[in-house]
């Protein structure tokens, strides 16, 4: 990563709790939508029929995770994120694997199963860390404003 990145991205200021919950909002909405259209591709798929359980959660967990990932691992930004001008990449600066998308995801559904605590964490955190930041190696930074020419 050039030094000029390197300076940029530190200059950052750490994401709010408010806009983590703003652009989690956003993207719950559109991956709503995603999995219904998923389910009925499921549905499409198995003729008409109900598809099994087991293989539904399977491909809804695919397609969360492609939703996720594709976002993440290349531009990092969902379009939720980019609403409310948020970057995630590595602590080192650089685009998250897709192995940090599957900690980041597991360990985000973990604090929205504890009642948000691992979302709440970034209130009390000094650089405003979630659990799923921290066990990912990662960091979601607000951006400046856009200048105007």
């Amino acid at each position: 990563m050039s030094e000029h990145a390197s300076s940029t991205r530190s200059a950052y200021q750490s994401a709010s709790l408010q806009r983590r919950l703003g652009a989690l909002l956003y993207d719950a909405a559109l991956l709503f939508s995603m999995l219904m259209i998923a389910t009925a591709v499921a549905t499409a798929v198995a003729a008409g029929e109900p598809p099994s359980t087991i293989a539904l959660r399977i491909w809804l967990c695919a397609v969360s995770v492609a939703f996720f990932g594709g976002f993440w691992r290349y531009g990092g930004q969902t379009l939720g994120m980019r609403a409310w001008r948020l970057t995630l990449f590595t602590v080192s600066g650089t685009p998250i694997t897709w192995w940090q998308v599957c900690i980041r995801l597991c360990v985000a559904v973990a604090s929205l199963m504890c009642f948000g605590a691992g979302y709440f964490w970034a209130l009390i955190d000094a650089e405003k860390r979630t659990w799923h930041d921290i066990a990912s190696g990662t960091v979601l930074r607000h951006l400046p404003p856009k200048k105007a020419n």
